[in-house]
C-alpha cells in the first residue's frame, strides 16, 4: 500500500465538493495536480474501490437523498449529481438500486450505495502479522461507535441497510458474544457478526483501506470456533451474480469456500444465499 493517502484524499475531497460537473481521471488530477497513474493507483489502493465506481455510487446516493428528502424534479436532481439528463439517470438509478426513481421516491426508504470514505493515517501500509487470529476479539459495548463507523465505510456491501435499525441489533449481538473484532490502533478493522445456533454469517466487514489482506479469513475462522457444535452447514446472503451493486463482495464470499444456493429477496432487492460445509470454510481460512 502507499505510504502516502494525500493523493487518494485530494481527489475524495475534490470530487465531494464536484458532483454535479465532470469528473472524468483527466480533470480530477489536473485539479488535485497528481499524475493519472499515480491517482488512479493510489485511489484504487487506499479506498478499495476505483474512482468511477466511487464517483457513480456517490452520485447516485445523493440523489437517492433527494428524491426522499425533497420534492425536487426529477430533472432537477439527475442535474444536480451531474448526469446530462432524466433517461440517463434513470437507467443508472435503476441498475443500482433496482428501482426507478419514481418508485424510491414513493417507498420513502433511503439507502446509500456509497458514503464519503474516511481514509486513516494509521493504517498505511498495516499488515497482517503472523498468527492475527490471536489479536481478534469479542465486541463490546463500548465498541458500538467504532463498528457503526466501520460500517458506513462498507455500507456498499449491504444494500437496503437502516443503520438506526442495526444499531440495535448490533448491540443484541454483542450481548450474545456472536460478533468479533480485529482492531489496528484506535480503528476497527474488521468486524463480523453470526448466530452460533443456526450457523449464519450476518455481517463480514473490512476496512477499505485493509481489503486484500487476511482480515476476512481471520475473522471468518473465529467465528467458526464459536458456532454450536452440531452446527455443519454456514450460511450467509450476497448479491447475486452480475449484480452491477456489488463492489466485489460475492466473489469474496465465494473465494472463502462458499457456494450458490437459493435466490431471494431481501427488503424488495434480489439477493442470493451462500452455503458452506463448515470444515470447507475453515480449511480456507487455515490456507496461505
Amino acid at each position: 500500500m502507499l505510504n502516502d493517502l494525500g493523493a487518494a484524499r485530494a481527489a475524495i475531497d475534490y470530487i465531494e465538493s464536484n458532483l454535479d460537473r465532470n469528473l472524468d481521471l483527466d480533470t480530477i488530477a489536473a485539479q488535485v495536480k497528481y499524475s493519472k497513474y499515480h491517482l488512479h493507483r493510489s485511489f484504487a489502493q487506499a479506498c478499495g474501490t476505483t474512482m468511477g465506481d466511487y464517483i457513480a455510487r456517490r452520485r447516485l446516493t445523493e440523489a437517492a437523498k433527494m428524491l426522499v428528502l425533497t420534492d425536487w424534479p426529477v430533472l432537477d436532481i439527475a442535474v444536480s449529481v451531474g448526469f446530462g439528463g432524466q433517461q440517463s439517470f434513470a437507467a443508472a438509478f435503476k441498475r443500482m438500486y433496482k428501482k426507478t426513481p419514481v418508485q424510491f421516491r414513493r417507498d420513502e426508504e433511503f439507502y446509500a450505495l456509497q458514503l464519503r470514505i474516511a481514509l486513516a493515517d494509521e493504517l498505511t501500509g498495516k499488515r497482517l502479522r503472523r498468527g492475527a487470529s490471536a489479536e481478534t476479539r469479542f465486541a463490546a459495548k463500548e465498541d458500538v461507535p467504532a463498528w457503526m463507523e466501520l460500517l458506513s465505510l462498507v455500507v456498499d456491501g449491504y444494500p437496503h441497510l437502516d443503520e438506526s435499525e442495526y444499531a440495535e441489533h448490533l448491540k443484541r449481538s454483542i450481548e450474545s458474544r456472536e460478533a468479533i473484532v480485529l482492531e489496528r490502533g484506535t480503528k476497527i478493522v474488521g468486524a463480523i457478526a453470526f448466530r452460533r445456533g443456526l450457523g449464519t454469517i450476518e455481517f463480514l466487514g473490512v476496512h477499505p483501506q485493509m481489503r486484500g489482506s487476511s482480515i476476512s479469513k481471520v475473522l471468518m475462522r473465529g467465528a467458526l470456533q464459536e458456532l454450536a457444535p452440531e452446527v455443519e452447514t454456514v450460511s450467509t446472503t450476497t448479491f447475486r451474480a452480475e449484480d452491477a451493486a456489488d463492489t466485489g463482495y460475492r466473489e469474496d464470499l465465494l473465494a472463502l469456500g462458499f457456494a450458490e444456493a437459493e435466490m431471494l429477496e431481501e427488503l424488495g432487492y434480489p439477493t442470493q444465499r451462500l452455503l458452506a460445509a463448515k470444515s470447507v470454510l475453515k480449511e480456507a481460512c487455515d490456507a496461505r
